[in-house]
């Protein structure tokens, strides 16, 4: 059985036009189920409220859903708020917990990627209520990387590693497409997964702190902090480790990770007209982001407009995560292919993409049946 469900029909864009504990040293071969890892959680309705929880990760495709909302709380004279949404948004880089929102009712929405919900899929699509409609695609990322040691110069010298990756986050699919271009399987190698995507309790710090650990799958950020530079070494100097350098990362595996949002499907069929506004409204802030990078790349003139929206994700994001507006802020964007219309009607329409809803659903069962997150395809 299909997790999602495919949105609608090209009709519906034609009118969106108009209108957890510590899980560090967990090996491949101590996977969780999902259902374990989110533990017993009684499927609710979804709570009643005027204002929508609406969750986001930290990645330049959320950029646009500050944009169009005015930051965390929906703004007036913002996108959405022309849209006549009210939505509070909240970080979801603990999936997990996300799940645990959307199955308990207190949000109707899931942010992440496409493998990410693969992951889930046997919690998520074993109750008809909480099956999930994928309603948009965000993003193709070019700022997802795998970095390894001096001693890892391709993907095949993965083979009887110990690699760092965050548990159920956004880097497994990655790892999945790492590895399977290498013909290896999971069991040819060591994951030591760890319980946030940065930060003190990210892969880039147990790299940095763990000589055992030999690569590790990260943002760009931690990935600058641990090599100084995409086509640079880790001198060991500045904070970079000696040796480390990127073996993989989506600037070339460009179509690995797709990032997308879905909603419950009782919420979905009971709000139809609600999803549409959110989807009409993303895309329009998509739009003029786009117009506000290009800008500054044509022009290297920071606008008022555009370094409020630098500043506003600083403060959202952290400074961890954006030291710099103008070059980590924007650099946060450049990592991000955001898709716009054109591209929601290649992923859902397109039969013979395979780049597409229907071969990522495929290999996002595939990776939730064969790395043991489930039992059964749903």
């Amino acid at each position: 059985m299909n997790f999602a469900c495919r949105r609608a029909s090209i009709a519906v864009w034609t009118a969106v036009l108009l209108g957890i504990v510590s899980l560090a040293g967990r090996s491949a071969l101590a996977q969780e189920k999902f259902s374990q890892l989110v533990g017993p959680v009684t499927v609710k309705p979804v709570q009643k409220s005027e204002v929508l929880q609406v969750p986001f990760i930290t990645w330049g495709g959320d950029v646009a859903t500050f944009h169009g909302n005015g930051g965390l709380t929906t703004k007036p004279d913002t996108i959405f708020a022309a849209h006549g949404l009210k939505l509070n948004l909240s970080n979801g880089d603990d999936f997990i917990g996300q799940v645990k929102d959307y199955l308990s009712g207190k949000t109707p929405f899931l942010r992440g990627t496409f493998r990410m919900l693969g992951q889930a899929s046997e919690v998520l699509g074993k109750d008809p209520k909480t099956k999930p409609v994928v309603v948009m695609q965000l993003s193709w990322s070019a700022g997802d990387h795998i970095v390894g040691r001096a001693d890892i110069k391709s993907l095949n010298d993965l083979k009887g590693k110990r690699i760092a990756c965050q548990q159920g986050g956004p880097h497994v699919g990655l790892l999945y497409d790492s590895l399977d271009s290498a013909q290896l399987s999971k069991q040819d190698v060591t994951i030591v997964w760890t319980k946030d995507l940065t930060g003190p309790d990210g892969a880039a710090e147990l790299f940095r702190k763990d000589a055992s650990v030999d690569a590790c799958c990260v943002i760009t950020p931690d990935m600058l902090g641990l090599t100084g530079g995409f086509d640079s070494t880790g001198s060991g100097a500045e904070g970079t480790v000696k040796g480390a350098r990127i073996v993989n990362s989506t600037q070339t595996m460009n179509r690995s990770i797709a990032d997308v949002y879905a909603v419950r499907k009782d919420w979905f069929d009971a709000n139809t007209d609600t999803v549409r506004k959110f989807v009409a409204g993303y895309l329009k802030a998509t739009e003029e982001v786009v117009a506000l990078r290009k800008e500054f790349e044509s022009t290297d003139k920071l606008s008022s407009s555009y370094r409020n929206l630098l500043t506003q994700s600083q403060q959202i994001f952290g400074q961890e995560v954006i030291p710099s507006i103008e070059n980590d802020g924007h650099g946060l964007l450049l990592d991000c292919s955001f898709v716009g219309l054109p591209g929601q009607i290649a992923f859902f329409n397109d039969a013979g993409n395979l780049n597409g809803f229907d071969a990522k659903l495929t290999k996002s069962l595939d990776l939730a049946m064969t790395w043991g997150y489930a039992d059964r395809r749903f």
